[in-house]
Order: structure tokens, then C-alpha cells, then sequence
């Protein structure tokens, strides 16, 4: 895609255009809101004229929309994947966990906040949030195929796997020392200790085998940056 020209360098320099306003946009929509970003101060940000971002986004919502999917968008489309799977429910929740925790850390953006924002429930955001819901009603499936199995030695399936739901979300704001970790390795310490909050009744099996079905249904999270 051709581009537009700067009025300057990029307050956040990255790769290519696009990248650098998802940039400008989810420190401004971080730090201010979504109400109180305007489109100019995402340009600004970016280093483009107003007009030159209408180029690339045709509007502050749909800005806002590629930025809150993907919190959860990857993990969806992989999360069906494995629904598809012959394996016992205990590998594909660790695989499903590793995946989505990997897709977290591997965001530049560290933008948990956005899973609060007011606006998801505006009409606009509709089809995004239902994503949303889809993967946690995913991580409740799991859970329930795993308690009826034996596989999971837990009393309140819905409880806990809202529990481990809520859990996953979270990591992609922690900072600290705990940044020292590379996503992958995130993504299989959470799954491993995903594992004892489900109660897996074989932890090491559990997590071998969704490693192996990790390996076996890989998943492209980068490409839908």
C-alpha cells in the first residue's frame, strides 16, 4: 500500500504505517480513553496529517475495534481449531491456555484496559465483544467436557473456569521482572499452572499432550497484526 506523507517522524517509531497508528492509538486509547482520544491526536502521534490516517482507518471505531480483537480474536480462531481435535478436553484447555497467553505476551501494546472500556457495549462494538464472549463460553466448554470426564477433580466448573478466564486476561498488563519471560515460555508456565487450578488429575500428561497438540495444530497469531 502506498503511503501518505509525515509531517514528522513518528512519536512511536515501528515497522509500516498501519503499525505505527495501532501504536499511536493504544497508548492514546490506554492512557485517555476511547472518549477522550481524538483522531487528530492519533495522526499526531503517528506523524500523519488528520486527513492521511483516513488512508488507513476510516474512523476512530474501527481503530479501536482492530485494537480490542486482538486481545481475544487470535485465541478464538485457534480455540476452534481445537474443538475440531481428537484429543482429551485436559490437552486442548492447556493448549488453548499456552496459546492465548503466548498471543498476549506477544502483543506490543500492553492494553488490558481496553477489556473494560465503556464503549464494548456500545451497538458499534457489538460483533467484537460477541468474540469475546465466544472464547469465554470456549474456556467454560473445555473446562465442564473436563469435569465430566474425570479429567479435571473440580466441584464448580463454571467458577473455575471463569477464574482461570479472568486470570488469562490479566497477564498481558503484568510488567516487572516477570517480563524477563519470552511469550512462549508465558504461555506454558500459565498453562502449567492453568493445570492446578483445574485440578488436572495428570499434569504432566495434560501438559505433554498439549504441547504435542500445539505441535501438531500450530498457529499463526502474527499474521493478524
Amino acid at each position: 500500500m502506498a503511503g501518505r506523507p509525515r509531517i514528522r517522524t513518528a512519536t512511536r517509531p515501528g515497522g509500516n504505517v498501519e503499525e505505527q497508528i495501532l501504536d499511536a492509538a493504544a497508548g492514546l486509547f490506554s492512557a485517555q480513553g476511547y472518549a477522550g482520544t481524538t483522531t487528530r491526536a492519533i495522526a499526531e502521534a503517528a506523524g500523519l496529517r488528520q486527513p492521511s490516517l483516513y488512508y488507513y482507518f476510516a474512523s476512530k471505531e474501527e481503530l479501536f475495534a482492530r485494537l480490542v480483537g486482538f486481545l481475544w480474536r487470535p485465541a478464538l480462531a485457534y480455540g476452534m481449531r481445537l474443538t475440531e481435535a481428537e484429543a482429551p478436553p485436559d490437552a486442548r484447555m492447556y493448549a488453548l491456555v499456552s496459546y492465548d497467553v503466548e498471543v498476549l505476551r506477544a502483543l506490543p501494546w500492553r492494553i488490558g484496559t481496553l477489556y473494560y472500556a465503556p464503549e464494548l457495549r456500545a451497538p458499534e462494538f457489538a460483533a467484537v465483544a460477541a468474540e469475546r464472549r465466544r472464547l469465554h463460553d470456549l474456556y467454560r466448554a473445555v473446562t465442564r467436557e473436563g469435569a465430566e470426564a474425570g479429567r479435571f477433580q473440580i466441584d464448580d466448573p463454571r467458577f473455575t473456569s471463569d477464574l482461570l478466564f479472568g486470570l488469562t486476561e490479566g497477564i498481558v498488563n503484568m510488567t516487572g521482572d516477570v517480563t524477563e519471560r519470552t511469550p512462549v515460555q508465558w504461555g506454558v508456565d500459565v498453562a502449567d499452572h492453568a493445570m492446578r487450578l483445574l485440578a488436572a488429575t495428570d499434569p504432566a500428561a495434560a501438559g505433554a499432550a498439549g504441547l504435542a497438540l500445539r505441535a501438531r495444530i500450530p498457529g499463526d497469531y502474527r499474521s493478524s497484526r
